[in-house]
């Protein structure tokens, strides 16, 4: 290694510079929140007209700061996380999996609190979402399945007499 001639004040003054690092990497910035409608992969958020009072309160979970629900368990997962402040609330309502939409959940997030949809893992990963402060419905993009009608073998009426046509 290379002896470096430093005087004693560029010494002072490299030493002030590493001291004054931060022990932690910096945190990475927030996605900007949107209140409009937004897509991560086969998940969308679209805005609703939700209007909350106390029994739909009484019938939905509440989520404080740091709190997650999964919104898509399978395939690459999503998941909801709430970001409260003191006087913000977030609450989620599950859909009923028997409704004949997409719709996987409902939100309701109440300034200041805000949330975050993130994909933590998965061979295609996405960059999170920021959800700012109003009603949602979280919809999950669905492939209408195709059924073909089963193969019936053809078997005429014995009792029905065959006709040919004539050339």
């Amino acid at each position: 290694m290379p002896d470096i001639d430093l005087s004693a004040t560029d010494f002072a003054a490299a030493l002030a510079d590493i001291q004054a690092l931060p022990e932690t990497p910096p945190a990475p910035a927030l996605p900007p929140l949107l209140s409009g409608g937004q897509r991560q992969g086969d998940v969308f958020v679209q805005p609703d007209e939700i209007v909350v009072d106390r029994r739909m309160r009484r019938a939905a979970t509440a989520l404080g700061d740091g709190q997650e629900i999964v919104i898509v368990p399978d395939g690459n997962q999503h998941v909801l996380r709430a970001c409260t402040a003191p006087g913000g609330w977030v609450w989620v309502w599950k859909a009923d999996r028997s409704m004949a939409s997409n719709i996987v959940l409902l939100l309701v997030v109440e300034a200041p609190a805000y949330c975050l949809l993130v994909q933590p893992g998965g061979p295609n990963p996405h960059a999170p979402l920021g959800i700012a402060p109003g009603a949602y419905s979280i919809c999950r993009q669905a492939e209408p399945q195709v059924v073909a009608p089963p193969v019936m073998a053809y078997r005429p009426d014995p009792s029905y007499p065959i006709r040919y046509v004539a050339d």
